[in-house]
């Protein structure tokens, strides 16, 4: 499953495991999924994991407008056409700001949150957020 189409455009996606909850990871600023590596397999063996490149980094396209408001709609995005149940949503630095903001956008997509390293508002260069630096 390297590449989704959503309606929010396409995305690379790295998926492990096939039984438990769903959980997306979602990378920091300037990061990827590849940066989730280590951590996949032993994640795959209790749950169906999904660590997604978000627009303009790693493998997946750039779109036009880099926030968080907008990360958070290609993540709802994701959501849907997987067609997921409530997910776990576990973020990076400014993956969890995008995982807080799903939780309070849209609650009925998130099970549960994992943050690591992150906070409510961070402060991102905005060549980081369009995946340029």
């Amino acid at each position: 499953m390297p590449s989704i189409t959503t309606t929010a455009g396409d995305l690379f996606v790295m998926r492990r495991g096939t039984a438990g909850p769903p959980l997306i990871c979602i990378h920091g600023a300037g990061g990827s999924a590849r940066h989730w590596g280590l951590l996949l397999e032993p994640l795959a063996a209790v749950a169906q994991v999904y660590a997604v490149d978000l627009p303009g980094h790693g493998r997946s396209p750039r779109i036009n407008e880099a926030s968080i408001t907008t990360y958070t709609q290609v993540i709802a995005a994701l959501h849907t056409a997987l067609a997921l149940p409530p997910a776990i949503v576990v973020g990076h630095s400014m993956g969890g700001a995008i995982a807080l903001q799903l939780a309070i956008e849209q609650p009925q997509l998130v099970a549960g949150l994992g943050l690591v390293s992150s906070a409510a508002r961070l402060r991102v260069a905005p060549a980081l957020l369009a995946g340029r630096a």
